[in-house]
């Protein structure tokens, strides 16, 4: 038997590993929104239109996020429970509907590290697993994937929210 040892950089460059699946690999969030209603070819929609009314552009770790700089827009609220949307981007402007997920804003959170990201690019979703200062491991769906993306670093510390 032997032992394999991972030793990762202390480089602040360095991006977690990334982890790759194809949409045959990830679920939809179909199952999310059964959660909240039986109903959802009617309410989805209603509730998808509704949160454009009162959408947002989030900026996640970015406080100088533009929508001209992005290649995908994510859309959310200020609102405790809300739907984030994500849709994709052409010269500022929004080109097609990529993504659309419930969300609870929540407080509560712990300090960790990202030690590797699980992403389907072309839906943008993303789990991330997560190492707390205490060395537990949490595997977290990221909402803000969308924005946060490219900012995320390996040995990093960051507060970490968790809801529903």
């Amino acid at each position: 038997m032997t032992t394999q040892v991972y030793k990762y950089s202390q480089h602040p460059d360095i991006r977690p590993i990334t982890i790759t699946l194809t949409d045959e690999q990830t679920a939809g969030h179909g199952d999310h929104w059964r959660i909240l209603t039986d109903n959802i070819e009617q309410d989805v929609p209603n509730w998808l239109q509704n949160s454009i009314d009162e959408a947002t552009i989030a900026a996640g770790l970015n406080p100088n996020l533009t929508k001209d700089s992005l290649s995908n827009l994510l859309l959310s609220c200020n609102q405790m429970c809300h739907i984030n949307q994500v849709l994709a981007m052409k010269d500022g402007k929004p080109q097609n509907f990529i993504n659309a997920f419930p969300c609870v804003s929540s407080p509560y959170g712990l300090v960790c590290k990202i030690d590797r990201i699980i992403a389907n690019n072309s839906t943008q979703d993303a789990v991330l697993r997560l190492i707390s200062e205490d060395g537990s491991v949490i595997y977290a769906f990221d909402q803000m994937y969308t924005v946060n993306q490219p900012l995320y670093r390996q040995n990093q510390k960051y507060f970490v929210n968790f809801s529903a």
